[in-house]
């Protein structure tokens, strides 16, 4: 039986970390991901006077910060202000020590402005910094793919991000069995949503992705390494940038249908879609091309804890 074509629908980037993100019809992959994704982030200092990065775990209003793209040039949009920016412009900062979930990094300064403007949204004093030395990912989840960089900027932990539509749909029908609201897929802040995946039958599947292994998204390889356990950062609303009933309700309807331990880090966790590895960079990615799966497994990639409706 020839199953029918698994197709992307969406390209997301999201240039500066927990920031608003940019919809694209194609996209280059870079060291990054797609494009200049998580190459900025707005950076403070913690209590020893370390560099920490801000995100949306503590700082939701950041979700309020909007990213345009004009030709090569980014416009971020936020308390009635719009500054543009070239991510190619000279840094004004010397190279520092930058690090998240002790994933080392290097990054530098990018403008007074910048940095003003989101010192004045977060209500502390914050600079807007571009990594110059990308992070590695963690060890135990490198792909072995050739050509696999294993590098990123910003995210969390790996360079890309798969979710389906079909999965979405389910999550939605169980919070729809609650009797609660709706999500959209912007919660999660994925570079990749497909529609979704089907199986032997031909019926689609919610949360094939669970099962894809070693992937091709149009003529770029990719290796998926790891499913994503989901933070608070699911709760923020993305257009208020607070938490809202709605996240709240949507974290625990994960808890009860998508509750699993990680095998790598035996954390138990919520999951919802899954962290991939691109193989090649400075590749196009349109939305339209087709997933082909190369290798699945016959499992998910994380122990399930509870039943999955």
């Amino acid at each position: 039986m020839i199953l029918p074509q698994t197709i992307i629908k969406e390209l997301w980037s999201y240039p500066i970390k927990s920031c608003g993100g940019i919809l694209h019809d194609s996209v280059r992959t870079s060291e990054m991901g797609l494009g200049d994704d998580r190459a900025f982030a707005v950076v403070g200092k913690d209590h020893c006077l370390e560099n920490e990065v801000l995100t949306q775990r503590h700082n939701p209003e950041l979700a309020r910060v909007a990213l345009h793209a004009i030709n090569d040039h980014y416009v971020v949009s936020a308390l009635g202000s719009e500054i543009a920016f070239d991510p190619q412009a000279e840094p004004i900062g010397k190279t520092e020590p930058v690090a998240l979930f002790a994933k080392a990094g290097e990054a530098v300064e990018m403008s007074e402005e910048l940095s003003e403007l989101f010192s004045e949204v977060v209500k502390r004093d914050v600079r807007l910094m571009k990594i110059v030395r990308p992070r590695i990912v963690k060890p135990a989840t490198h792909s072995i793919a050739e050509g696999a960089n294993n590098r990123m900027g910003f995210a969390d932990g790996y360079p890309l991000q798969i979710t389906s539509l079909a999965s979405l749909a389910a999550v939605n029908g169980w919070l729809e069995e609650m009797d609660k609201d709706h999500v959209e897929m912007r919660r999660f802040r994925p570079s990749i949503v497909i529609d979704g995946l089907y199986d032997e039958d031909g019926r689609e599947e919610a949360f094939g992705e669970d099962k894809l292994r070693v992937i091709k998204l149009g003529n770029v390889g990719a290796e998926v390494v790891r499913a994503v356990a989901r933070c608070a950062m699911i709760v923020v609303n993305p257009d208020t940038g607070k938490f809202d009933e709605a996240g709240k309700q949507l974290s625990k309807i994960l808890m009860k249908h998508r509750r699993g331990k990680d095998p790598f880090s035996e954390k138990d966790g919520k999951f919802f879609g899954q962290y991939a590895i691109h193989k090649y960079t400075s590749q196009t990615i349109r939305v339209g091309d087709a997933i082909t799966t190369y290798r699945s497994a016959d499992a998910p990639n994380f122990e399930a804890t509870a039943k999955v409706d």
